[in-house]
């Protein structure tokens, strides 16, 4: 008896190892304004900012399929490029290849990233940092430089805690929702639009219905307009909302 669950026990355990385990685990030494390029088909990827040196990618895949990819690393000079390989085509695969990323939290990188089916999270970093996701969410926070992130049927959210000069952010999706945090002495040129949703925000900016049609815009500058941030969502609603009014409970202008 002692044996046969023994024999259960280690059945079990190597079934979990075969659907979740680390996959590529690599460490990069990138200069400043290098590029990091992920292309994604199914998977979510997690990008954050740390204190230390070096860029940290650890990728693990998931589900029955997990051995049918491998990573392949065509990095070279001063460009991470790593993309998912299919080993064969399998109808339905059940697989999925999660990213988490560390970089250096003050040093500016170039981001181009991919997803067609998958979560994107990037937390605490700065540079130009472009995201592209076709059917799931992306959510922000705290980042810096010129920021373009696009979904075409995911919601986006991004909290500016800290917010930073010189700022570029253009956020859209075709048919999520768009929604911004930020502090209430925020400091932009902003541009909000939703073509055939709600726009609602707690900063005095002017809002405009269409003289034909459905759809709002609300534009303005907001205290010395030291950043630009646009939000825009065809069929979904559009907020920025203030941290400070959302913390004290004043949820209406």
């Amino acid at each position: 008896m002692k044996r046969s669950k023994c024999i259960i026990a280690l059945a079990i355990a190597f079934s979990l190892s075969t659907v979740v385990a680390q996959d590529f685990n690599k460490n990069y030494n990138l200069p400043p304004d290098g590029r990091i390029v992920i292309s994604l088909l199914r998977g979510d990827i997690k990008i954050s900012g740390y204190e230390g040196k070096e860029i940290e990618v650890v990728v693990v895949n998931k589900g029955s399929d997990r051995d049918l990819v491998e990573i392949q690393d065509s990095s070279f000079g001063n460009r991470i490029h790593l993309i998912p390989q299919y080993k064969q085509y399998k109808p339905f695969q059940d697989v999925s290849v999660d990213f988490e990323i560390r970089v250096p939290k003050t040093v500016r990188y170039n981001f181009e990233i991919n997803v067609t089916s998958g979560k994107i999270t990037v937390y605490d970093v700065m540079g130009f940092i472009g995201l592209e996701s076709r059917s799931s969410s992306i959510e922000l926070r705290d980042v810096q430089g010129i920021i373009k992130a696009n979904s075409i049927n995911g919601n986006i959210i991004c909290n500016l805690s800290k917010t930073f000069d010189r700022n570029d952010i253009r956020l859209s999706s075709n048919s999520g929702n768009v929604s911004v945090q930020a502090p209430a002495d925020l400091s932009a040129r902003v541009y909000m639009e939703s073509s055939a949703g709600r726009l609602k925000t707690d900063f005095p900016l002017e809002i405009q219905g269409r003289r034909y049609g459905q759809g709002q815009t609300a534009t303005g500058k907001l205290g010395a307009g030291n950043q630009f941030l646009s939000i825009r969502s065809a069929w979904g609603s559009v907020n920025l909302d203030s941290i400070t009014k959302r913390a004290s409970g004043n949820k209406e202008n």
